[in-house]
């Protein structure tokens, strides 16, 4: 639905959250679109403080990392989708954190908020991590009930994972390689970005 809104109908919601996706006769829908934007309009000026474009529970780990210059993408509302479900799921969900023990996955996971140099209200680090972490049911806080919860998280978490792990530029030492090795190493290198991006596509 929110690849449709912004390929069919040029819209990008910006403010996935718990409170705006419903479930009406088993059917998911996405509800209030106050701080949309129309896609030829996004992000031709400075991006906006994350705190103010969406709920930051559940804000992408790339954008409170950014805060100040990271663009609004639609990749940042279908992350969105994986913090609310992971959220809902510790809130109300059968798993084994009882009592105090929900607390701390909770603020660390989504309420790590602190004020950067530049007096910009940033997060994300421990979204960032949970990311990162190669194995997705290691990844998650706790096991859920039903296992099928376990194996949903894990699959979106899967498929985020390379969003934080793009290659980064070609070592200073590339340019001491022969001719015939920088062209193997770039076509290699140019292989490994173009995977990348089709799986963020």
């Amino acid at each position: 639905m929110l690849k449709w809104a912004l390929k069919e109908a040029h819209w990008l919601h910006r403010d996935i959250s718990s409170g705006n996706v419903m479930i009406y006769n088993g059917h998911g829908f996405v509800v209030d679109w106050d701080l949309a934007q129309k896609d030829d309009l996004l992000n031709r000026r400075d991006a906006r403080l994350p705190d103010h474009t969406g709920t930051w529970q559940y804000i992408s780990a790339a954008r409170l990392l950014n805060a100040r210059n990271a663009p609004h993408l639609l990749m940042d509302d279908m992350e969105s989708t994986f913090w609310v479900l992971l959220w809902l799921a510790l809130r109300y969900g059968q798993h084994d954190l009882v009592d105090g023990g929900l607390s701390g996955p909770l603020q660390r996971i989504f309420d790590e908020i602190w004020t950067g140099n530049n007096g910009v209200l940033e997060g994300g680090h421990n979204k960032r991590s949970l990311m990162m972490d190669p194995d997705p049911a290691e990844a998650m806080p706790t096991r859920f009930r039903p296992d099928a919860l376990n194996h949903i998280l894990q699959d979106i978490q899967a498929a985020f994972h390379p969003r934080y792990l793009k290659p980064g530029p070609l070592p200073s030492t590339f340019a001491q390689l022969d001719a015939k090795t920088q062209a193997r190493k770039k076509r290699l290198y140019n292989e490994i970005v173009a995977e990348h991006e089709e799986q963020m596509d």
